[in-house]
C-alpha cells in the first residue's frame, strides 16, 4: 500500500484515530467526511518512486508534469501525508487536482 500510494494512504486511518488535524485540532473526523477527495494520491501520476535512505518502502515519488488548470513541473514530489493533513483536513480543504 505504501509503495503504491505513499503516505497519503494512511490519511483516512490517521483521521479516524485522531492523529490528523481537523480545523486546527479543534475538530474531529466526522467534521471532515470528504477525506477520500484528497487521499490517496493517484499512483498513475507518479513518474518514478523515491524513498528515504535505506527504506524498503519507497513511498515517495516524483510526479509527471501537470496539465490543465493546475500545472506543475515534472519531477515535483508527490504530496505526502503531512502535506495533505496540513493543507487538507486542517484547513477543511477538499480541493486536490492531480491533473
Amino acid at each position: 500500500m505504501l509503495r503504491e500510494y505513499g503516505t497519503p494512504a494512511i490519511m483516512e486511518r490517521c483521521l479516524l484515530v485522531g492523529d490528523a488535524p481537523v480545523r486546527n485540532w479543534g475538530g474531529i473526523a466526522t467534521d471532515f467526511p470528504e477525506v477520500q477527495l484528497i487521499a490517496p494520491t493517484p499512483s498513475g501520476r507518479t513518474s518514478r518512486p523515491w524513498g528515504c535512505w535505506r527504506c524498503p518502502h519507497c513511498c515517495g515519488g516524483h510526479m509527471k508534469a501537470g496539465t490543465g488548470e493546475y500545472q506543475y513541473q515534472a519531477g515535483a514530489h508527490k504530496p505526502e501525508y503531512e502535506t495533505l493533513a496540513m493543507f487538507g483536513s486542517n484547513c477543511m480543504n477538499t480541493t486536490w487536482h492531480p491533473s
